[in-house]
C-alpha cells in the first residue's frame, strides 16, 4: 500500500500546481506543502523547485515517479495473485 503522501506527490507531479492539487485532493494548500516537505526530508532530496513563479520537477522527482510507478505495478500484480 502506497503512503498517502505519495498520492499527494503524484497529483502535484501531474498538475504542477499546489492550489489545484489541494482542490483535487480536498485538502489545504499548506497540507500539500507539508506532504511534499515530508517526502523531501525523508528522501533527503528536493522534488520540486520554483524558477521565478514557474514550478518545475527536479531530476529527483523524475526518479521517484519512476520508482512509484514500478511499486504500483508490483502492488497491482500482487492483488491479482490474491
Amino acid at each position: 500500500m502506497l503512503d498517502f503522501r505519495i498520492h499527494t506527490f503524484l497529483t502535484l507531479y501531474k498538475e504542477m500546481n499546489y492550489r489545484r492539487t489541494a482542490e483535487i485532493l480536498n485538502m489545504t494548500q499548506p497540507g500539500v506543502t507539508q506532504h511534499i516537505h515530508y517526502l523531501e526530508n525523508h528522501y533527503g532530496v528536493k522534488l520540486f523547485e520554483y524558477n521565478g513563479r514557474m514550478l518545475s520537477r527536479s531530476k529527483n522527482a523524475e526518479i521517484l515517479k519512476r520508482h512509484i510507478d514500478s511499486m504500483a505495478a508490483e502492488e497491482r500484480a500482487m492483488r491479482g495473485e490474491f
